[in-house]
C-alpha cells in the first residue's frame, strides 16, 4: 500500500512538472527590445521640508528620443505610450491613516492621457499615462500634509513601465520598458540613515540604501 502511494505521488509530481514546462512554452517570458532610462527633476531638492510645502517632479522630452541602457544610444520614440508612477511612502514617525491623507497631488490632467490617484494607509501614489494624445512631458506637484520621514519612490516594475506604440502594434514600435531616476547628486541617504536600524522596515536588508544610491528613492523629511 505504501509503495502504491509513493508511486502515485511521484507520478503526480512528474505530471505537474510536464504541465509547467508546457505552460512555459505557451507563455514564454516577454523579452523587451529596449530598456530605456530617463531622469526626472525634483524641485526643490532639500534636506527637509515644512508642512504645506510642494515638491515638484518634472520630465520633459521635446525631441522624443529615449536613452537605451542596452545600446547606450538615444532611440527615436515618437507616437508611443509612456507611463510614470510615484509613491510617497511613510517610513518613520509618519501617521497611519491621517484625516485628509498624507499629501495632495497636483497635475495638469488635460495635458495627460490618464491620471490615477490612490490614497493609502501610510502614503499615497500617483500613476499617469502620457505621450499619445499628449506631449512627452509632465509636471507633478506633491503637497506635503503630514510630518515624518517619507520615501519618494519611483516605480521600477517592468510590467507597469512599458513603452508601446500608440496603435498597440509591435510592428510600429517594439515593446520596451522605461524606468526613471531622480536627477540629483544627493538623494538624502543621510536622512534615511538617521532612522534607527530597528525601525527601518525593509526586506531584504540594504534594499532601500541601494535604491537611494541608484536615485530611485529620494528621502523626504517633513518638519
Amino acid at each position: 500500500m505504501m509503495n502504491q502511494i509513493k508511486t502515485s505521488i511521484a507520478f503526480l509530481l512528474v505530471a505537474m512538472l510536464l504541465m509547467a514546462l508546457q505552460c512555459d512554452d505557451e507563455y514564454p517570458l516577454e523579452e523587451f527590445k529596449y530598456n530605456f532610462e530617463e531622469k526626472v527633476d525634483i524641485l526643490p531638492a532639500k534636506k527637509s521640508y515644512k508642512l504645506g510645502d510642494t515638491i515638484w517632479v518634472k520630465f520633459q522630452n521635446d525631441d522624443k528620443r529615449l536613452f537605451d541602457v542596452l545600446t547606450n544610444q538615444d532611440i527615436p520614440a515618437d507616437s508611443v505610450a509612456l507611463s510614470f508612477k510615484v509613491y510617497l511612502e511613510g517610513t518613520f514617525y509618519a501617521p497611519f491613516r491621517p484625516p485628509g491623507g498624507h499629501c495632495d497631488f497636483i497635475t495638469s490632467d488635460k495635458d495627460l492621457d490618464k491620471v490615477t490617484r490612490r490614497p493609502g494607509d501610510d502614503g499615497a501614489s500617483l500613476s499617469i499615462s502620457y505621450g499619445c494624445t499628449s506631449p512627452q512631458r509632465f509636471e507633478i506637484g506633491i503637497v506635503l500634509k503630514q510630518r515624518g520621514i517619507y520615501k519618494l519612490n519611483l516605480d521600477q516594475r517592468s510590467n507597469f513601465n512599458r513603452v508601446v506604440s500608440c496603435t498597440n502594434q509591435p510592428a510600429d514600435f517594439p515593446v520596451s520598458t522605461l524606468t526613471y531616476k531622480f536627477n540629483v547628486a544627493d538623494a538624502n541617504k543621510d536622512v534615511y540613515l538617521s532612522i534607527p536600524p530597528i525601525s527601518r522596515s525593509e526586506s531584504p536588508a540594504g534594499t532601500t540604501e541601494r535604491e537611494i544610491d541608484q536615485k530611485h528613492i529620494f528621502m523626504v523629511r517633513v518638519e
